[in-house]
């Protein structure tokens, strides 16, 4: 059985990020919030704005090591 948003999943765990700090930088929530939004297929649009999100972080963490 696949989840749920699991292309996200694997984009987050591959880009060396935590669920809690890409949800806090696209909504400001929790961990939790964001466990429970990824139960359920997201939007094509709420994806794009998680992936956009990634690529922010990553290249920030580039930047600070």
């Amino acid at each position: 059985m696949v989840k749920a948003n699991e292309d996200i999943r694997k984009e987050i765990r591959g880009a060396g990020l935590t669920l809690w700090q890409v949800a806090h930088a696209w909504k400001n929530i929790n961990e939790v919030s964001m466990v429970r939004r990824l139960r359920f297929e997201l939007s094509a649009r709420e994806k794009a704005e998680i992936r956009q999100v990634i690529k922010r972080l990553t290249k920030g963490s580039k930047n600070t090591c």
